[in-house]
């Protein structure tokens, strides 16, 4: 039989917030990571790359409809996925 599963969705939970000093984003992150570290799904659309990066296990960024790059953030440079978000 299938196990339970369960999937976590957050879309730009820093969008507008000032997520160094905002408790409330820091915990949005939190939850991720438990979750995520918990084997459930989760996923989080960000533009704040730098934090993203540090709440995934797995990236994928996307130029114009399509995959630019994926896979597990230490295995790129920050060049490499900043060319890839932003499409240089």
């Amino acid at each position: 039989s299938m196990g339970t599963r369960a999937l976590l969705a957050q879309d730009d939970g820093a969008l507008g917030a000032d997520s160094d000093s905002d408790p409330d984003t820091r915990e949005g992150h939190i939850v991720i990571k438990v979750v995520g570290n918990g084997g459930l799904t989760a996923i989080l659309v960000e533009q704040d790359v730098t934090r993203a990066l540090n709440s995934a296990d797995q990236f994928l960024c996307m130029q114009e409809g399509r995959v630019s790059l994926q896979g597990a953030p230490k295995a790129y440079t920050k060049d490499q996925i900043s060319a890839a978000y932003f499409g240089m």
